[in-house]
Protein backbone atom coordinates (compact mmCIF):
# COMPACT_ATOMS: atom_id res chain seq x y z
CA UNK A 1 0.00 0.00 0.00
CA UNK A 2 1.47 3.24 -0.68
CA UNK A 3 2.28 5.30 2.12
CA UNK A 4 1.05 9.02 2.28
CA UNK A 5 2.53 11.48 5.01
CA UNK A 6 0.18 13.52 6.91
CA UNK A 7 -0.43 17.44 5.64
CA UNK A 8 2.16 19.62 6.87
CA UNK A 9 -0.59 21.88 8.54
CA UNK A 10 -3.62 20.30 10.87
CA UNK A 11 -4.91 19.68 14.49
CA UNK A 12 -4.42 16.80 16.69
CA UNK A 13 -7.89 15.68 18.02
CA UNK A 14 -6.85 15.00 21.70
CA UNK A 15 -3.51 14.38 23.18
CA UNK A 16 -2.05 11.05 22.84
CA UNK A 17 -3.36 10.41 19.10
CA UNK A 18 -1.70 12.00 17.32
CA UNK A 19 0.36 8.98 16.41
CA UNK A 20 -3.08 7.94 14.36
CA UNK A 21 -4.34 10.72 13.67
CA UNK A 22 -3.77 13.99 12.04
CA UNK A 23 -7.05 16.31 10.72
CA UNK A 24 -6.82 18.46 7.91
CA UNK A 25 -9.81 21.30 8.80
CA UNK A 26 -11.46 22.93 5.51
CA UNK A 27 -13.33 25.96 5.64
CA UNK A 28 -16.44 27.13 5.73
CA UNK A 29 -17.08 24.54 8.74
CA UNK A 30 -15.03 22.99 10.90
CA UNK A 31 -14.54 19.10 10.11
CA UNK A 32 -15.61 20.08 6.32
CA UNK A 33 -14.46 18.37 4.03
CA UNK A 34 -11.65 16.66 6.48
CA UNK A 35 -9.35 14.00 6.18
CA UNK A 36 -7.90 11.49 8.10
CA UNK A 37 -4.41 10.63 7.54
CA UNK A 38 -3.38 7.63 8.46
CA UNK A 39 0.51 5.82 8.33
CA UNK A 40 -0.39 4.22 5.09
CA UNK A 41 -3.84 5.78 3.60
CA UNK A 42 -6.49 8.80 4.17
CA UNK A 43 -9.60 7.76 4.99
CA UNK A 44 -12.79 10.68 4.73
CA UNK A 45 -14.57 12.29 7.76
CA UNK A 46 -18.13 12.85 8.76
CA UNK A 47 -18.21 16.93 8.48
CA UNK A 48 -19.31 18.44 11.85
CA UNK A 49 -18.79 19.28 15.41
CA UNK A 50 -14.84 18.57 16.86
CA UNK A 51 -16.64 16.45 18.80
CA UNK A 52 -18.37 14.45 16.18
CA UNK A 53 -15.20 13.97 14.76
CA UNK A 54 -14.54 12.57 18.25
CA UNK A 55 -17.20 10.55 18.31
CA UNK A 56 -16.55 8.93 14.98
CA UNK A 57 -12.79 8.17 16.06
CA UNK A 58 -13.93 6.55 18.72
CA UNK A 59 -16.44 4.28 16.91
CA UNK A 60 -13.42 3.73 14.08
CA UNK A 61 -11.07 3.16 16.70
CA UNK A 62 -10.51 -0.50 16.65
CA UNK A 63 -10.70 -1.19 13.63
CA UNK A 64 -7.96 1.35 12.34
CA UNK A 65 -5.39 0.74 14.94
CA UNK A 66 -5.72 -3.03 13.99
CA UNK A 67 -5.80 -2.55 10.00
CA UNK A 68 -2.87 0.03 10.00
CA UNK A 69 -0.52 -0.44 13.50
CA UNK A 70 -0.99 -4.25 13.73
CA UNK A 71 -2.71 -3.14 16.97
CA UNK A 72 -4.54 -6.72 18.41
CA UNK A 73 -7.14 -6.00 20.83
CA UNK A 74 -9.10 -9.02 20.80
CA UNK A 75 -8.49 -11.77 23.85
CA UNK A 76 -9.29 -14.84 22.26
CA UNK A 77 -6.40 -13.35 19.45
CA UNK A 78 -4.42 -12.94 22.09
CA UNK A 79 -4.58 -16.02 24.06
CA UNK A 80 -3.96 -17.64 20.74
CA UNK A 81 -0.87 -15.74 19.73
CA UNK A 82 0.55 -16.28 22.97
CA UNK A 83 0.37 -20.04 22.47
CA UNK A 84 1.86 -20.31 19.32
CA UNK A 85 4.45 -17.48 19.78
CA UNK A 86 5.53 -19.38 23.40
CA UNK A 87 9.19 -20.60 21.50
CA UNK A 88 9.84 -16.88 20.21
CA UNK A 89 9.24 -15.33 23.30
CA UNK A 90 11.53 -17.72 25.05
CA UNK A 91 14.22 -16.66 22.51
CA UNK A 92 13.15 -12.85 22.66
CA UNK A 93 13.52 -13.17 26.54
CA UNK A 94 17.33 -14.67 26.05
CA UNK A 95 17.57 -11.91 23.60
CA UNK A 96 16.21 -8.82 25.55
CA UNK A 97 18.75 -9.63 28.48
CA UNK A 98 21.66 -9.48 26.26
CA UNK A 99 21.01 -6.11 25.12
CA UNK A 100 21.44 -2.41 27.25
CA UNK A 101 18.60 -2.21 29.66
CA UNK A 102 18.15 2.06 29.99
CA UNK A 103 18.13 1.47 26.27
CA UNK A 104 15.32 -1.01 26.26
CA UNK A 105 13.97 0.90 29.47
CA UNK A 106 13.36 4.03 27.44
CA UNK A 107 12.23 2.14 24.52
CA UNK A 108 9.54 0.50 26.47
CA UNK A 109 8.19 3.96 27.93
CA UNK A 110 7.90 5.39 24.73
CA UNK A 111 5.95 2.19 22.99
CA UNK A 112 3.83 2.08 26.02
CA UNK A 113 3.09 6.20 25.49
CA UNK A 114 1.92 5.11 21.88
CA UNK A 115 -0.15 1.65 22.91
CA UNK A 116 -1.67 2.67 25.78
CA UNK A 117 -3.38 5.61 25.42
CA UNK A 118 -5.33 3.67 22.66
CA UNK A 119 -6.66 0.40 24.36
CA UNK A 120 -9.17 0.92 26.46
CA UNK A 121 -9.07 -0.86 29.22
CA UNK A 122 -12.79 -0.75 29.96
CA UNK A 123 -13.18 -2.91 27.27
CA UNK A 124 -11.28 -5.68 28.70
CA UNK A 125 -11.00 -5.56 32.33
CA UNK A 126 -9.04 -9.28 32.26
CA UNK A 127 -6.43 -8.22 34.51
CA UNK A 128 -9.42 -7.85 37.02
CA UNK A 129 -9.90 -10.90 36.32
CA UNK A 130 -6.62 -13.15 36.62
CA UNK A 131 -4.65 -10.76 39.01
CA UNK A 132 -4.03 -11.63 42.58
CA UNK A 133 -3.71 -8.22 44.04
CA UNK A 134 -2.06 -7.73 47.63
CA UNK A 135 -4.13 -5.62 49.82
CA UNK A 136 -2.26 -3.41 52.46
CA UNK A 137 -4.09 -2.71 55.87
CA UNK A 138 -4.42 1.31 54.90
CA UNK A 139 -6.06 -0.01 51.68
CA UNK A 140 -8.85 -2.19 53.43
CA UNK A 141 -9.20 0.75 55.93
CA UNK A 142 -10.08 3.03 52.76
CA UNK A 143 -12.30 -0.05 50.73
CA UNK A 144 -14.08 -0.32 54.55
CA UNK A 145 -15.07 3.54 54.74
CA UNK A 146 -15.84 3.71 51.04
CA UNK A 147 -18.13 0.71 51.53
CA UNK A 148 -19.53 1.48 54.51
CA UNK A 149 -18.51 -1.32 56.39
CA UNK A 150 -17.06 -2.36 59.02
CA UNK A 151 -13.38 -3.33 58.67
CA UNK A 152 -13.32 -6.90 60.22
CA UNK A 153 -16.40 -7.61 57.98
CA UNK A 154 -14.73 -6.42 54.81
CA UNK A 155 -11.36 -8.33 55.59
CA UNK A 156 -13.80 -11.30 56.01
CA UNK A 157 -16.05 -11.00 52.93
CA UNK A 158 -13.38 -9.49 49.84
CA UNK A 159 -9.91 -10.86 51.76
CA UNK A 160 -7.76 -13.60 52.74
CA UNK A 161 -3.80 -14.07 54.47
CA UNK A 162 -1.96 -15.04 51.70
CA UNK A 163 1.64 -17.27 52.33
CA UNK A 164 3.48 -14.19 52.82
CA UNK A 165 1.23 -12.55 55.70
CA UNK A 166 -0.54 -10.11 53.38
CA UNK A 167 -3.51 -9.77 52.17
CA UNK A 168 -5.30 -10.49 49.14
CA UNK A 169 -8.37 -10.62 46.94
CA UNK A 170 -9.79 -14.10 48.08
CA UNK A 171 -11.52 -14.44 44.45
CA UNK A 172 -10.87 -14.23 40.70
CA UNK A 173 -12.69 -12.24 39.11
CA UNK A 174 -12.50 -9.56 41.31
CA UNK A 175 -15.51 -8.92 43.48
CA UNK A 176 -15.46 -5.37 42.49
CA UNK A 177 -15.37 -6.41 38.63
CA UNK A 178 -18.80 -5.47 37.43
CA UNK A 179 -19.23 -6.20 33.37
CA UNK A 180 -15.55 -5.03 32.02
CA UNK A 181 -15.10 -2.12 34.19
CA UNK A 182 -13.98 -1.49 38.54
CA UNK A 183 -17.08 -0.48 40.52
CA UNK A 184 -14.46 0.71 43.09
CA UNK A 185 -12.24 2.27 40.86
CA UNK A 186 -11.06 5.28 42.66
CA UNK A 187 -10.26 3.33 45.69
CA UNK A 188 -8.45 0.37 43.42
CA UNK A 189 -5.31 -0.90 45.41
CA UNK A 190 -2.13 -0.19 44.20
CA UNK A 191 -1.55 -2.93 42.13
CA UNK A 192 -4.53 -2.29 40.14
CA UNK A 193 -3.20 1.40 40.01
CA UNK A 194 0.17 -0.26 38.87
CA UNK A 195 -0.60 -2.87 36.13
CA UNK A 196 0.73 -3.30 33.74
CA UNK A 197 3.86 -1.40 34.94
CA UNK A 198 5.46 -0.81 32.03
CA UNK A 199 6.68 2.80 33.49
CA UNK A 200 8.78 1.23 35.91
CA UNK A 201 12.17 0.71 35.11
CA UNK A 202 13.67 -2.27 35.20
CA UNK A 203 12.02 -4.24 32.64
CA UNK A 204 14.16 -6.71 31.32
CA UNK A 205 14.65 -7.56 34.91
CA UNK A 206 10.73 -8.31 35.05
CA UNK A 207 10.58 -10.46 32.42
CA UNK A 208 9.21 -13.46 34.37
CA UNK A 209 6.01 -11.52 34.88
CA UNK A 210 5.72 -9.35 31.93
CA UNK A 211 4.88 -12.54 29.08
CA UNK A 212 3.27 -14.43 32.49
CA UNK A 213 1.08 -11.73 31.49
CA UNK A 214 1.55 -11.19 28.02
CA UNK A 215 -1.42 -13.91 26.83
CA UNK A 216 -3.76 -11.64 28.80
CA UNK A 217 -3.35 -7.88 28.67
CA UNK A 218 -4.02 -6.06 25.38
CA UNK A 219 -1.08 -3.39 26.07
CA UNK A 220 1.39 -5.77 27.12
CA UNK A 221 0.84 -8.09 24.31
CA UNK A 222 1.34 -5.34 21.71
CA UNK A 223 4.00 -3.07 23.30
CA UNK A 224 5.95 -6.75 23.61
CA UNK A 225 5.38 -7.19 19.71
CA UNK A 226 6.30 -3.69 19.10
CA UNK A 227 9.23 -4.09 20.72
CA UNK A 228 10.39 -7.04 18.95
CA UNK A 229 10.69 -4.97 15.75
CA UNK A 230 12.10 -1.58 17.75
CA UNK A 231 14.81 -3.94 18.67
CA UNK A 232 15.85 -5.40 15.32
CA UNK A 233 14.69 -9.22 16.71
CA UNK A 234 12.00 -9.16 14.33
CA UNK A 235 12.22 -7.41 10.52
CA UNK A 236 9.79 -4.38 10.66
CA UNK A 237 6.39 -4.35 9.64
CA UNK A 238 4.36 -2.10 10.69
CA UNK A 239 6.38 0.71 13.11
CA UNK A 240 5.08 2.62 15.38
CA UNK A 241 6.46 6.10 15.31
CA UNK A 242 7.61 6.31 19.19
CA UNK A 243 9.80 9.40 18.88
CA UNK A 244 7.38 11.45 17.13
CA UNK A 245 6.49 14.79 19.55
CA UNK A 246 2.49 14.82 20.97
CA UNK A 247 1.37 18.27 20.61
CA UNK A 248 -1.35 19.25 23.36
CA UNK A 249 -4.48 19.25 23.34
CA UNK A 250 -6.49 21.69 21.31
CA UNK A 251 -3.65 22.68 19.99
CA UNK A 252 -2.61 23.36 15.74
CA UNK A 253 0.04 22.63 14.15
CA UNK A 254 0.51 25.62 11.60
Amino acid sequence: MEERQPPTGGLAIWRGDEYILNCLFAKPGIGSGCTLYLRYAAVPLPSGSLSTLKTFFNKAQVVLKTYFYGMVTSLEKIATSAATNEQENDAFTDFLKQQDEAAIDEMVFKLNQTIEPVIDCTACGNCCKTLMINVTEEEASNLSMHLNKPLPAVKEQYLELGLSNKYIINQMPCHFLEDTTCSIYSHRFAGCREFPALTQPNFTQRLFTVFMHYGRCPIIYNVVEALKTHTGFNAPSAPFPINRDVPEEGTSED
